[in-house]
């Protein structure tokens, strides 16, 4: 366990014992900044500009990677599960890291009576108190206000049962983090005189005075110098005066069941109210707005004297209520607006309104109330903003999900800290004690994940599924999901109509919008992953974009769609609980194959728009990135309902050219085999030739070389019969590329020979560049290689294919390394890293295989620490990633080891990358197989054979966490 302390002056431990941070001590503000933003990722722009208020974006973000890096590399301890996962758009502390942070872990405990005094004693000081950084004022203040209220609190409890020493304690503590306290002195003095000590509380007092006097240059309260008086005449002070305010009186709703994490939002909720009078909680039916905000006032009641209330506002049909209801609440006997005026005018108060949505009234009422009554703030709930003035409108999130990465499946363990499991998991407790899950089952485990994620962390539609967990196993419940519409209706029958089933409470969102509105919602419903709104106007045909826009925005106040306006273009989504409504609707209307068709349409143009053939243009991969589960979705509804396979080619071709990593290559080629399955036994060769180019790529990246020749072949055939040169040549370089692969090197080299020639006659720089790149694979003089494999990297750079100019110096590197020059080798893996970047999700694999070659080349040269530091980057992101090779980097991290003199390690690291390549069905590439047998030779002149076996039979039992803990430990 991760210890993590934020209060006072940052420090870290690690198993019980203090861990050295090696790193900037800038870099703790980026580690602070991460944990005290949990939840969904966080943007990297915000974040850097966040942490670098200061500089231009561009020099931020790098500050950002740059310490960033440093966490990761010796500022946190080595984990096989990382600390902080972050990709090329957000970052984020990792919620499966095992890690106890004392900020956080003081907001819990301070949360419930039972344990404020465990909050208290982890004050240890103000909140990162030595740093600057502008973010930190506004959490530093809200925690010193949570740990003062704390301690008033602690002071009130325990005077209240007669422990006047305990009460002491805390009030000293209190008076010493806000020295100019009078509530805190005036305690004290009270206490002191409980205690017999009357002499001490007159001198508290003149303390104080003078402290004043000398600081500030100012005199006492008054209610402090009655108190004073008091003392001195030999009275009692008042108790008023030494005791917290007595809490006012409330009319807020006991709930019987747990108010689960939501303290984030509880804890900025607070500090919105303390610094406006109007706050609206917006959000989707069903998401815990009205929780959020009657657990925020009851937080509250101690700020407002003259009380707070909730309104319950739902169950009204007539406006003309609006008043006298809240009047009722109040407890007034006379109910219209002048008499409810009269009686707020004067008064410190909180009212919350909720469920606003369906009385426009409200909004005018509001705004009349606040104009009349200075001392009143309102919290409203609502599916929508009321629209008045100096509203400061907060929208409720769903409840985070479990998020699946890597390649191990989350532990229950994981899985229950997850606030919608949280939730389920408690709610299904209250409804069905008998209720178990298997702690240890997979099955389960995967059940729940998919409760969570098909229920978007809604906390009705988590509600309602755990009622059902009464009469159904976890897994048919996760199973019958599928329909949850029909599955999530609700028993209780206390809650509003429209709050009884989550159809109900879409119904109602549905049937409140507009003729034009309803047609977006639902059209937007195609929507897989989110949207522009360029993709929008080509669903929505009838729509001119101005409306378009307009009624976007609308139902985005509505609540009905989310927005993130970080890009350069606005993108729009929907909860998955949403898309499927809005789909059903679109069935109603009979509209959903046109709809399909559309959206299919437009993704195939965007796919196809660009001069992506061949060449991979950053500009296509930025265009495609965020579009790629819409392409997924496009071609499932074109090729497996065989509603337009000619669109559905298309997309397939396009993904096969876009997959750069592992698992996607795979998916690729699977799209491309449907594809062509979907053909039939006469295709058109205009779509079939494409498709067959696409599936070679895919089969040479994963090292499938037959089944590449098998489909470059196909291609080739078609494209001479078609006269199209330029494919002619790429699907002749992939042929060649891998028939060197498998040792048909004088056939690879007549077909790098042609492709140059028809490469050069065409004039194409595209055909060029890969021509080049086959010649130099299978041109034996090392001199003439080298300088091809140097003239396809200027040529890949010349068309704008970073990808091919990196693959270019990676051959060139390993060319190198066969030729015995190893500093050159080093040289060109090194300049290949340097195209690359971990925010580009495109790199990814290069940036492994990269890292790869650099580890084996340095051991090459005897650098066994940037052999380390290359092996375990390549670990590390290979990881994260899923790369298969993450069994090479196992390997020359098994040369460091022995290096070291660890024997047992280099073994077992040999073990574990025996076993990679085990489960791939491959062999060493000659660079791994070089590292490898010297690592194993050394072995066997240091340790006898038995210990190496037994040793090697351990690292091939690892699991990959394992091998990769053991990795990283080194």
């Amino acid at each position: 366990m991760l210890e993590i302390h934020l209060f006072g002056r940052p420090q870290l431990r690690y198993d019980h014992a203090a861990f050295p941070f090696r790193a900037p001590e800038r870099a703790l503000s980026v580690l602070a900044y991460l944990l005290l933003h949990p939840g969904k990722p966080l943007a990297r722009d915000a974040v850097a500009a966040a942490l670098w208020p200061g500089l231009a974006d561009q020099q931020a973000r790098a500050k950002l990677r740059t310490h960033l890096h440093y966490l990761t590399h010796g500022g946190l301890p080595p984990l096989a599960t990382p600390w902080i996962l972050a990709d090329k758009r957000t970052v984020r502390w990792n919620p499966d890291a095992r890690a106890w942070v004392d900020a956080i872990a003081f907001e819990q405990l301070a949360a419930s009576p039972e344990t404020e005094e465990e909050a208290a004693a982890l004050y240890a000081g103000d909140l990162m108190e030595a740093y600057e950084d502008e973010w930190l004022l506004a959490p530093r203040k809200r925690l010193r206000q949570r740990q003062e209220e704390l301690l008033a609190a602690l002071v009130h409890r325990h005077r209240s049962a007669g422990r006047a020493g305990r009460a002491m304690e805390f009030a000293n503590r209190l008076r010493a983090l806000d020295p100019w306290r009078e509530d805190a002195v005036r305690a004290v003095m009270a206490l002191k005189l409980e205690t017999g000590d009357r002499a001490g509380a007159m001198q508290t007092y003149r303390d104080f005075v003078l402290y004043l006097a000398d600081e500030l240059g100012v005199a006492p309260m008054p209610e402090t110098i009655a108190a004073y008086e008091r003392l001195s005449s030999g009275e009692m002070p008042d108790s008023a005066s030494a005791r917290r305010i007595a809490p006012p009186r409330t009319v807020l709703p006991a709930y019987i069941t747990s108010f689960v994490d939501r303290e984030i939002e509880v804890h900025a909720l607070r500090q919105s109210l303390s610094d406006r009078r109007l706050v609206t909680l917006t959000g989707t039916g069903g998401v815990g707005k009205t929780r959020l905000a009657v657990e925020a006032a009851r937080k509250l009641v101690d700020r407002f004297t003259d009380g707070v209330w909730v309104v319950e506002l739902g169950s009204l049909a007539d406006e003309e209520l609006i008043v006298p209801a809240i009047a009722g609440v109040l407890g007034l006997v006379q109910t219209d607006e002048s008499a409810l005026v009269a009686w707020l005018s004067d008064r410190n108060a909180l009212i919350v309104l909720d469920n606003c949505e369906h009385l426009p009234a409200v909004a005018a009422i509001a705004q009349r109330l606040l104009q009349s009554c200075p001392g009143l703030r309102i919290l409203a709930t609502s599916r929508e903003p009321l629209r008045v003035t100096g509203e400061y409108v907060e929208r409720v999130p769903s409840l985070p999900t479990p998020v699946l990465e890597g390649p191990l499946f989350p532990s229950f363990a994981q899985l229950r800290e997850t606030p919608s499991v949280k939730l389920f998991l408690e709610r299904v407790a209250d409804v069905s004690p008998a209720f178990a899950m298997r702690d240890d089952s997979e099955a389960d485990c995967r059940a729940l994940v998919t409760i969570a994620q098909r229920l978007d962390g809604i906390p009705l539609a988590i509600e309602l599924a755990a009622a059902r967990a009464s009469s159904l196993p976890i897994g048919v419940l996760a199973e019958r999901l599928e329909d949850r519409f029909y599955l999530l209706t609700g028993s209780d029958r206390t809650a509003l109509p429209r709050h009884q089933t989550l159809r109900a409470t879409l119904d109602w969102s549905y049937e409140s919008l507009s003729d034009g509105e309803r047609t977006v919602f639902s059209r937007c419903g195609v929507f897989s992953g989110g949207w522009t709104s360029a993709a929008a106007q080509a669903v929505c045909t009838l729509l001119p974009a101005w409306q378009l826009e307009d009624v976007l925005s609308t139902l985005v106040d509505k609540s009905l769609v989310q927005v993130d306006q970080r890009g350069a273009d606005p993108r729009y989504t929907m909860l998955e609980s949403m898309r499927d409504y809005a789909i059903e609707r679109l069935d109603k209307l009979g509209e959903r194959d046109e709809v399909h068709a559309l959206h299919a349409a437009y993704f195939a143009l965007l796919a196809n728009e660009n001069a992506w053939f061949g060449s991979r243009p950053p500009s296509w991969i930025a265009a495609l990135t965020p579009e790629l589960d819409n392409l997924r979705a496009a071609m499932s509804w074109a090729l497996h309902a065989g509603k337009n396979v000619r669109t559905g080619a298309a997309l397939a071709t396009a993904f096969g050219w876009y997959a750069n990593v592992d698992p996607m290559l795979i998916e690729a080629a699977n799209w491309c085999d449907e594809a062509l399955t979907a053909l039939g036994d006469d295709p058109d060769a205009e779509l079939e030739a494409p498709l067959r180019l696409a599936l070679a790529r895919c089969d040479a990246w994963l090292m499938h070389y037959q089944d590449a020749v098998a489909a470059s072949e196909r291609a080739m055939a078609l494209f001479e019969a078609l006269s199209r040169p330029v494919e002619l040549v790429l699907a002749m370089y992939f042929k060649a590329r891998c028939l060197s692969y498998v040792g048909e090197t004088e056939k690879a080299r007549a077909y790098a020979d042609e492709a140059l020639r028809l490469a050069q006659e065409s004039g194409d720089l595209r055909s060029v560049a890969y021509a080049l790149h086959a010649k130099a694979r299978v041109t034996a003089d090392a001199q003439q290689r080298d300088a091809l494999m140097l003239a396809a990297a200027e040529a890949f750079r010349a068309i704008g294919n970073p990808h091919g100019a990196i693959v270019a110096l990676i051959d060139l590197g390993e060319s190198r390394y066969a030729a015995g020059d190893y500093e050159a080798a080093l040289r060109d893996a090194k300049e290949a890293l340097t195209y690359l970047s971990e925010d580009v999700e495109m790199h990814w694999a290069d940036i492994v295989l990269a890292r790869c070659n650099a580890a084996a080349y340095a051991l090459a040269v005897d650098d066994v620490e940037a052999a380390r530091t290359f092996a375990q980057g390549a670990v590390e992101l290979g990881y994260r990633i899923g790369d298969h090779r993450i069994g090479w980097a196992f390997g020359h991290l098994s040369a460091v080891a022995l290096a070291r003199g660890d024997f047992a390690t280099s073994a077992k690291l040999l073990g574990a990358s025996n076993k990679q390549y085990e489960q791939i069905s491959w062999k060493r590439e000659p660079t791994e197989e070089h590292v490898y047998v010297k690592v194993l030779g050394a072995l066997r002149r240091a340790l006898p054979q038995e210990r190496i076996d037994g040793y090697m039979r351990e690292g091939s039992g690892w699991r990959t966490a394992e091998a990769v803990a053991a990795s990283l430990a080194l």
